[in-house]
């Protein structure tokens, strides 16, 4: 197999579930999963420990390629976002880049004027 230069592992954090993809830099995608993908309903889904399950199966789908450099994007909120990004920099080497796409409006949109007659 030859040895890619680049993983690029997006994770989209929802307020029910957490999303993981590896892509190499093409934009193929080389593996997905999710946390509902585990069998585990409602709020016991967004656990510490069922996060960390899922990202040691993204971990073992990583160790059986040949890569070189992570690159990781994240969006979305969660309050176990930045314990996942924990995991993940503490059990990835050669970590990149951690790219926060989160999208937040800070007064939202402008309202219209109301017309007086």
């Amino acid at each position: 197999m030859p040895k890619n230069k680049l993983i690029i592992i997006s994770m989209l954090f929802t307020p029910n579930n957490i999303f993981y993809s590896v892509n190499n830099i093409e934009g193929e995608v080389l593996f997905w999963t999710s946390l509902g993908s585990s069998k585990t309903k409602g709020s016991k889904k967004i656990t510490s420990t069922s996060v960390a399950f899922n990202l040691k199966n993204v971990k073992e789908f990583l160790d059986c390629l040949n890569y070189s450099y992570v690159f990781i994007k994240v969006r979305g909120f969660n309050r176990s976002k930045k314990h996942a990004i924990k995991i993940l920099r503490q059990s990835l080497k050669n970590v990149v880049l951690i790219h926060d796409e989160t999208f937040f409006p800070h007064n939202g949109c402008k309202k219209s004027k109301i017309r007086c007659l």
